[in-house]
């Protein structure tokens, strides 16, 4: 299987905080700002709680030690997967291939919030191509997310979304280059991605 670790900064403290019986694979973790609260994915009919027979991947929370385990998604048809947690624990957002509030019939990939309860959940895109992509980064209190997506016109760019569903925009413009795996600042001020473009007239410091 693959499980969840932790280790401290330093190096130390290597621990695993699952540990489960029969097929399953956890990806995707993310951390909340103190340390406190995991959210991750994890695909497989032998998950947390056993409720998920269809082994798709779903959505689950937990404390950094491991215990109060809880399967946040319940995906009959498509997916969820990469979190990105606030701060503080209280709001996760993913990358889902379903339709929770019946307005994603077609399973594209949209992006969605639910309190880490399980609770509350909205979608925010409503993209009638697969714009979204992955790689998922949230401020610290959620009020902006960034992705990569497709721009329309076969390139992928980073791209920033109000927490509340709002102000859904395309931030690089490269339109012969990708630009990739956006990183926000906790405070939103800094994005942080990687590309392929030499608009610098340097080599790509990455390649796809």
């Amino acid at each position: 299987n693959v499980e969840v670790w932790k280790i401290n900064r330093n190096g130390t403290g290597l621990t695993l905080i699952t540990s489960t019986a029969g097929d399953v694979n956890f990806d995707y973790p993310t951390v909340a700002g103190s340390g406190g609260r995991v959210a991750v994915a994890a695909q497989g009919v032998a998950t947390p709680g056993g409720g998920n027979p269809d082994g798709s991947f779903e959505l689950f929370s937990m404390t950094s030690s491991g215990t109060n385990q809880r399967q946040l998604t319940n995906v009959s048809s498509g997916a969820a997967y990469w979190p990105a947690i606030t701060r503080d624990g209280s709001m996760i957002y993913y990358m889902g291939t379903h339709d929770p509030v019946g307005s994603n019939a077609t399973r594209r990939r949209q992006i969605f919030k639910i309190n880490s309860d399980g609770s509350g959940t909205q979608q925010l895109t409503a993209h009638t191509f697969d714009r979204v992509l992955n790689f998922i980064s949230t401020t610290g209190d959620g009020s902006v997310i960034t992705y990569t997506g497709w721009n329309g016109s076969g390139s992928q760019q980073v791209y920033a979304i109000n927490g509340n569903g709002t102000n859904d925009h395309q931030v690089t413009n490269e339109p012969s280059a990708d630009s990739d795996v956006p990183s926000i600042a906790a405070n939103g001020s800094l994005i942080a991605y990687v590309s392929n473009s030499t608009t610098d007239g340097q080599e790509p410091a990455s390649s796809f």
